[in-house]
């Protein structure tokens, strides 16, 4: 048996998300026996001399690779859809980026060709489509479902894989999935090498990880009504990644610390001696999640986040907000400054926390639930 996978054309710069998962999908299933090649557009070609192409390619130098046509149509709000040419066609093809990736393929689509349709990227946010997208989205549902309705005996030969529940069931009504070839898989990291280690201060050390684009503005609010309220000093905020000069000017509390940028290895020492960690901004299913899951954070979280019901469900201690407005942290965060006065039960929430994004989400566990999904594509 066969599996090709298709590595996103968009990633430029980094390639410690979709890339990294395709190639560790790909590398996986060869290890088990089913055959993977990943396929390279051609649009890759000008990244192949950037360090990090480099490095991705020496990491998973075992994995075959062959090149595919591919033409990017720019669609407004910034979105990408990619039209492929010179597709295989003798085995499953996985497409991981987005929904819309096969937009201008499905009606190419030989007859019982399988496609599994990746939504890694897919712009779907409290179940619904983010407000400014509605539109296009609409139009871009409407020409899917045309094709689809055209060809609906192919469907049995449609797949989805999903990263959270609310895309699941997006696209079992939206484009009439059968139900069980809708595989919710999470994405996935190294999660038994992060630690914690004992913050031995009274203040409850908060991380935020991301910048202006993940809405540090919400924190930088949150730090506001803290202050306000005299209750600032209960807390140590720590802001990791892109930096904000003018934010930096206005907020030069002793305990509001803009660190950039850091190194793999230094933010794995941050986050296991912090105690929670805030995600405000609209998202799939962040990595920085699991990664403060697997160091033992209380996760301060909205229904902006995708994945935020799913992970609650599996018992992680965290808060999630409604709408993710600035005041609706603000008790949950000063009463869980009280509960870290209980040492031994803060620790236990922690290793909690840490277990349960062990079991769930390290790699290992996530690797042999993909081979299942690829497995079972590869035999009906």
């Amino acid at each position: 048996m066969k599996v090709y996978l298709i590595t996103p054309v968009d990633i430029k710069y980094s390639y410690k998300g979709t890339e990294y998962h395709v190639y560790e999908y790909a590398k996986y299933l060869n290890q088990k026996g089913l055959e993977a090649e990943i396929l390279i557009t051609e649009n890759m070609r000008g990244y192949h001399t950037l360090p990090n192409y480099k490095e991705i390619l020496a990491n998973y130098k075992t994995v075959p690779t062959s090149e595919v046509r591919c033409r990017e149509r720019v669609l407004p709000f910034k979105w990408h859809i990619f039209n492929y040419t010179g597709l295989p066609d003798d085995a499953p093809i996985y497409f991981p980026y987005s929904i819309y990736d096969y937009i201008f393929n499905v009606s190419k689509k030989p007859v019982g060709q399988k496609y599994i349709i990746g939504c890694h990227g897919m712009h779907l946010k409290m179940g619904e489509m983010v407000k400014d997208h509605q539109g296009l989205e609409s139009l871009l549902n409407a020409y899917i479902n045309g094709h689809l309705n055209s060809r609906r005996s192919e469907m049995k030969n449609l797949y989805c894989h999903v990263l959270n529940s609310q895309q699941k069931e997006y696209m079992i009504k939206t484009f009439k999935f059968d139900r069980k070839n809708v595989f919710l898989v999470p994405p996935m990291i190294d999660a038994k090498i992060y630690k914690i280690s004992r913050n031995s201060s009274n203040k409850l050390k908060i991380i935020h990880i991301g910048g202006p684009g993940k809405d540090m503005k919400v924190v930088l609010d949150i730090v506001d009504i803290l202050k306000d309220r005299g209750a600032l000093d209960m807390f140590e905020f720590y802001f990791m990644g892109e930096r904000d000069s003018e934010a930096e000017q206005v907020y030069k509390d002793d305990n509001v610390h803009f660190l950039g940028a850091v190194n793999d290895s230094e933010k794995m020492r941050l986050l296991g001696s912090a105690d929670a960690m805030i995600l405000p901004a609209y998202e799939v299913f962040p990595k920085t999640m699991l990664e403060g899951l697997a160091s033992g954070l209380y996760i301060f979280t909205s229904r902006k986040n995708g994945a935020a019901g799913d992970v609650d469900r599996n018992g992680i201690k965290m808060v999630i907000t409604k709408n993710g407005y600035p005041r609706e942290y603000i008790d949950s965060m000063i009463g869980l400054t009280k509960k870290k006065g209980n040492r031994k039960a803060f620790d236990q929430l922690r290793k909690k926390n840490r277990q349960i994004a062990i079991m769930e989400f390290d790699k290992g566990k996530v690797l042999r639930d993909m081979l299942k999904m690829f497995s079972r594509v590869c035999r009906d």
